[in-house]
């Protein structure tokens, strides 16, 4: 079962293909900073770890999702490649 965070998101990496190298590592600091400080808020506010955990999961994967698909990555290019299974 999917975890889903209890809060809508409010902050994503806002950046397309057109963006610059340093247009998008910007934007994806501006995103991990509001990011880090509304899960702050969520937890002095009384979330659990787990919650304040599973955010900064959540969080992660965003980040990784914007970077890993289209526009940013046209083609669908994988970014690392996996050693081939051994025999």
């Amino acid at each position: 079962m999917p975890v889903r965070a209890s809060t809508p998101v409010r902050n994503l990496p806002a950046f397309n293909g057109e963006s610059t190298p340093a247009e998008r590592l910007a934007a994806c600091k501006a995103y991990l900073t509001a990011e880090s400080e509304r899960i702050h808020q969520r937890h002095k506010a009384g979330d659990s770890g787990l919650k304040v955990a599973q955010a900064q999961a959540a969080k992660i994967d965003r980040l990784l999702q914007q970077l890993s698909s289209p526009p940013w990555n046209p083609g669908g290019k994988k970014t690392a490649s996996r050693p081939p299974p051994s025999a």
